[in-house]
């Protein structure tokens, strides 16, 4: 059901990520800027694969690039304002849905599971 809420919550922007991407622009939200070599890593893919998708993400201007002001020869990845809000529009689809699941759940049910996620 989790999967399934996970996938429906990218129907809000489904024009514009694919659920890699989304991957990628969660990551830059949760760890910040950082050099494609990291993103790769934290991705666990190449960083062939990694740069294809940030262009990508670059084009549609959810992502920036900038000099790293503590090495000029690397450069940052970032969140751009219209990236973060996407991360936010599907988080939010996401708490909606899963809130909905769990109060429609009967008690019963809930504890079971809450035992068993311990």
């Amino acid at each position: 059901v989790l999967v399934g809420v996970s996938a429906r919550s990218l129907d809000v922007v489904e024009d514009t990520v694919t659920l890699p991407q989304f991957r990628t622009l969660v990551i830059l939200d949760s760890h910040g800027a950082v050099n494609l070599n990291r993103l790769a890593e934290l991705l666990a893919v190449n960083s062939s694969t990694a740069m294809r998708m940030i262009d990508r993400l670059v084009a549609s201007e959810l992502v920036t690039r900038r000099e790293n002001p503590a090495n000029r020869r690397e450069v940052l990845l970032g969140l751009s304002p219209r990236g973060s809000l996407v991360v936010k529009k599907v988080t939010n689809r996401r708490r909606r849905d899963i809130a909905r699941i769990v109060q429609a759940m009967p008690v019963g049910l809930w504890l079971h599971t809450a035992q068993k996620l311990t």
